[in-house]
């Protein structure tokens, strides 16, 4: 670092230290090496990630797709309803409706099907939950 006073006050200069090689001085900003971090414990946090996400989803698919189940079974009870009143137009209108609703319940079992066999366990048997009262306390 050099000073050099102008009319206006001191000035400062850095000079970079790594430009200095005659006075053998090195970069102390030079980035150390850090610790290489095994490549195995990368992927298993990642797929561990992956795998609290893919339940994350599953479970709101879960939910949205009982949503539906709720709204068809009352479609089928205004349906009940508009047939024992002869009422054709509300019928088809109520159909129509329950179609859409028919199409989306299929389109979210698709998507909780994909995101089960990729990301669930493949053992036959259903993984049991686990309240976290009973989970382990240790970390």
């Amino acid at each position: 670092m050099s000073f050099t006073t102008s009319p206006n006050g001191p000035n400062v200069r850095y000079s970079r230290p790594s430009a200095d090689r005659r006075s053998g001085l090195t970069n102390v900003h030079q980035r150390t090496p850090r610790p290489a971090v095994a490549a195995d414990h990368v992927a298993d946090a990642q797929a561990t990630a992956d795998h609290r996400q893919a339940q994350y989803f599953i479970r709101m698919l879960r939910q949205s797709r009982e949503v539906i189940d709720h709204r068809i079974g009352r479609y089928q009870r205004v349906t009940a309803g508009s047939q024992a009143r002869d009422d054709a137009e509300s019928v088809r209108a109520v159909r129509r409706m329950m179609a859409i609703e028919e199409k989306d319940r299929q389109v979210l079992s698709e998507m909780i099907e994909n995101l089960e066999r990729r990301f669930l366990p493949r053992s036959s048997a259903p993984v049991p939950h686990i309240s976290r009262r009973a989970r382990p306390a240790v970390r």
